[in-house]
C-alpha cells in the first residue's frame, strides 16, 4: 500500500552553514491512521509539518503525497488535501469567528468568488463541532488563547482535508477543551480522515494516536503502532529521564520518576 504522505530521506536546515534540523529522515503516514510525532522541544516536529505542506523545501530527499512529489500538485489541490492547525497564528484584523473560519473555503472557490450558502453551512458546522457556536460573531481578537486555538481547529475542519495536520493542538487548551479535542479527532478518524499531529505530551499521544513516531536530534528514533512504540523504555531513552507508564481508568499515563 502506498502511504498517503511520505518523507523519503529528507534533510532540511534553516541556515546553510548550520547543522540540519532534520537529517535523512524517512517516514510514511498511512491513510486512515492517526499518527502522533512525539519528542522534546526543538527536534524538528513543526518543521516536518511545514515540509509536508510545501511551505519549506528540503535540502535533499523527497516529500510525496499519494506517491507524487508535492511540486506536481497545484496549490489549490494541496489546499483541498491538507489543512494545518498551527500552534499559534497572528491575526491583525478583527475578523469574526465565522468570517475567519470561512477563509478555509478558499481552495474550493473560483478566483475572487465569495463563499456561498454551502460554504457558510460547512463553516458553521465546524464552529459548532469545537463548541464555539455562541461566539460565531465575536471578533477573534477578543477571544482567549484557548478559544483562538479552537477557532484554528474549526478553520482546518472547514477546509475538509483528507489529511489533518495539527501542531501541538492541545498546548493552549484547558482540560475540558482538551478532552473535547481528543474526542473530535477520534470521531474524524472513524470517518476516514488521516491525522498527523505533533506533541510533547505523551498522554495526548496515547489518547489520540493509532501510530507513534518518536523523534530526537532531528531523526526518527522509533516508529510503528502505538502499542509497540509507546513503552517506558522508549520514552525514557527519548527524553533522557526515567519514566513509567501506568494504567489509570483504562488510559495509559506517563509518570516521571
Amino acid at each position: 500500500m502506498t502511504a498517503l504522505l511520505t518523507f523519503d530521506e529528507v534533510t532540511f536546515g534553516y541556515d546553510p552553514g548550520a547543522p540540519p534540523v532534520l537529517e535523512r529522515l524517512s517516514l510514511g503516514i498511512e491513510s486512515g491512521t492517526a499518527t502522533a510525532i512525539l519528542g522534546p522541544n526543538g527536534v524538528g516536529k513543526s518543521t516536518l509539518l511545514h515540509l509536508a505542506l510545501g511551505w519549506l523545501r528540503a535540502r535533499s530527499g523527497r516529500v510525496l503525497l499519494d506517491g507524487q512529489p508535492l511540486a506536481a500538485y497545484p496549490r489549490r489541490r494541496l489546499g483541498q488535501s491538507m489543512a494545518l492547525v498551527p500552534q499559534v497564528e497572528q491575526t491583525p484584523f478583527d475578523y469574526s469567528v465565522l468570517d475567519y473560519v470561512l477563509l478555509a473555503r478558499a481552495p474550493y472557490l473560483a478566483p475572487l468568488a465569495m463563499p456561498g450558502a454551502d460554504d457558510e453551512r460547512i463553516a458553521r458546522e465546524a464552529i459548532d463541532e469545537v463548541g464555539l457556536s455562541q461566539l460565531c460573531h465575536r471578533a477573534i481578537t477578543t477571544l482567549s488563547g484557548g478559544e483562538r486555538q479552537n477557532v484554528l481547529v474549526a478553520r482546518a475542519l472547514a477546509q475538509q482535508p483528507r489529511l489533518l495536520l495539527m501542531d501541538e493542538p492541545t498546548s493552549h487548551l484547558d482540560l475540558a477543551h482538551k478532552v473535547r479535542l481528543v474526542h473530535l479527532v477520534r470521531d474524524r478518524l472513524a470517518q476516514g480522515m488521516t491525522v498527523l499531529l505533533t506533541t510533547h505530551e505523551p498522554d495526548v499521544a496515547a489518547a489520540i494516536a493509532t501510530h507513534l513516531v518518536l523523534m530526537r536530534d532531528g531523526q526518527v528514533c522509533g516508529s510503528g503502532a502505538l502499542a509497540d512504540v509507546f513503552t517506558a523504555e522508549n520514552l525514557s531513552a527519548m527524553y533522557g529521564v526515567p519514566v513509567q507508564i501506568v494504567q489509570v481508568g483504562g488510559r495509559q499515563v506517563v509518570l516521571w520518576t
